[in-house]
């Protein structure tokens, strides 16, 4: 049971993190700083490279849990 919420608790992350991070939020920005703002095309990619950054917290608290871990010694 607990390997089966482990390998969720997984999908989950590595499913939900790109999706909210660089579809929705990376994506909407750019388009309206491309399209609205008309920001030149290194302006664009310096919004689009911003999104690593966001990125890191949620992916520090994912480390520090160490639910990642799966002990392989121990079957």
């Amino acid at each position: 049971m607990k390997d089966r919420q482990d390998s969720i608790y997984k999908g989950f992350f590595s499913i939900v993190t790109p999706i909210v991070i660089q579809y929705l939020m990376s994506s909407m920005v750019g388009a309206s700083d491309a399209f609205v703002l008309k920001l030149s095309v290194l302006g664009v990619a310096f919004i689009f490279t911003l999104d690593e950054f966001v990125k890191i917290p949620a992916v520090y608290i994912h480390y520090m849990k160490f639910r990642w871990v799966k002990n392989i010694t121990r079957s």
